[in-house]
C-alpha cells in the first residue's frame, strides 16, 4: 500500500484515499491539500525497478543483459508549493 506523506507536518495518507490509482508501469504527479496543516504539496509517484545482476558466466559467455523487474511504486519527490 502506497502512503503519501505531507512534508510540512508528516501526516500520512494512503494513495487510494487521495484518489490515486496507478497501473504498475504508470507514474503521476499529484497535488494534495493536507487536512491537518492546510498546506498543499506536490508528490511525484514513479514505478520502482530492481535490476537483477547476473554472474560473469551469463554476462560474458552467454552475453545476457541484466533483467529488470517491477518492484512497485515509490514517492521520489515531495515538495511544498509556494
Amino acid at each position: 500500500m502506497l502512503r503519501i506523506e505531507c512534508p510540512t507536518c508528516a501526516t500520512s495518507y494512503t494513495a487510494e484515499r487521495c484518489g490515486v490509482e496507478l497501473l504498475p508501469e504508470q507514474s503521476a504527479v499529484v497535488t494534495i491539500g493536507c487536512i491537518t496543516c492546510k498546506q498543499p504539496f506536490d508528490a511525484r509517484i514513479e514505478p520502482t525497478y530492481v535490476t537483477n545482476e547476473q554472474g560473469w558466466f551469463a554476462r560474458y559467455i552467454l552475453r545476457r543483459q541484466p533483467s529488470q523487474s517491477l518492484a512497485g511504486h515509490q514517492i521520489t519527490n515531495t515538495k511544498v508549493r509556494g
